[in-house]
């Protein structure tokens, strides 16, 4: 979830860090939203950073699923 004592907005501050000096990353949160103003804020720091096509939020990824989303 996107709880603020999660510190998401941190992460994604670093991830756009990243981006800017050329680390090659990508970044999957998967959890459905349970705290509705961190996902609004997550999603528009993710805009922001200019990190739509390296990082994605999810909500749900089936069970069978996981190994991919943990390699």
């Amino acid at each position: 979830n996107e709880l603020p004592r999660k510190n998401l907005a941190t992460l994604v501050d670093a991830l756009g860090r990243l981006r800017r000096d050329g680390v090659p990353f990508r970044w999957l949160k998967v959890g459905a939203p349970q705290y509705g103003p961190g996902r609004t804020d997550l999603l528009r720091r993710i805009e922001q950073h200019g990190l739509t096509d390296r990082a994605a939020v999810v909500d749900y990824v089936p069970e069978a699923d996981l190994p991919l989303v943990y390699a």
